[in-house]
């Protein structure tokens, strides 16, 4: 960047240059002043900061969170371009918008860059519709936790088979379509291993039993920490 823009100010914001206390809004005044002309960061600058004078916003790599397994990965792609395309152009100057991608023709990728919401929201209504995602299903997941891999999956592995034995002969397993233990997509978290037992359930009033019966077994003391979490924003 240095060579491509030799005149150029740089200011880096992410969560090495932010640690400090007020650094956040140091550095967001700084380049607010004109100190450096090129704000280079994280998802952190994605939302929120008024720049008037920004006329061109870069997304580098951005469908990279698109291969997140995670169902909510379209919906977050889009919402962070829309959000980051918002920094440029917010005073009298046009603003531009270049997003570098190997995915041009998702509909997550095409529609924020269109700004096509009505178009975005009809492709994710109907793949989530078909492959049994919330709002049409409930996702439910035990998340486990120790400082050891091999204690989280045998905690997992565990739950699995308790909710699998308890339910797996009963009118209430019909409502438990998915079941799933093993490591979770972000299986390491500060020297904390990380598991999971990821189930769908239909959308039924039965379902409230089971929801009740996993939060007594998440409260249950295991070799691993245990959280019960409903429809979680992530699945990390």
């Amino acid at each position: 960047m240095i060579k491509r823009f030799p005149g150029a100010g740089v200011i880096r914001m992410d969560v090495d240059t932010t640690a400090g206390k007020n650094a956040h809004f140091e550095l967001v005044d700084r380049f607010r002043a004109g100190q450096a002309q090129i704000l280079l960061g994280t998802q952190m600058i994605a939302k929120g900061l008024d720049f008037p004078q920004v006329t061109l916003v870069g997304a580098v790599m951005a469908d990279l969170t698109l291969n997140f397994p995670d169902y909510r990965s379209p919906e977050r792609t889009f919402q962070l371009l829309v959000q980051v395309a918002g920094r440029a152009g917010r005073g009298e100057k046009p603003g531009e918008v270049v997003i570098q991608t190997y995915q041009p023709d998702h509909y997550a990728i095409a529609g924020a860059a269109t700004q096509d919401y009505r178009a975005f929201f009809a492709k994710e209504f109907d793949r989530r519709k078909a492959d049994l995602y919330p709002p049409f299903t409930m996702m439910a997941r035990f998340l486990c936790e120790a400082k050891e891999m091999e204690v989280a999956r045998a905690v997992a592995e565990q739950l699995k088979k308790q909710v699998l034995d308890e339910f797996g002969h009963t009118p209430l397993a019909r409502r438990i379509f998915f079941i799933r233990a093993d490591e979770a997509p972000i299986n390491r978290i500060q020297d904390r291993a990380r598991a999971h037992v990821l189930m769908k359930l239909l959308n039924h009033p039965d379902a409230d039993q089971l929801l009740a019966r996993f939060q007594e077994m998440a409260g249950q003391e295991y070799a691993a920490k245990v959280l019960l979490e409903i429809n979680p924003a992530s699945l990390a």
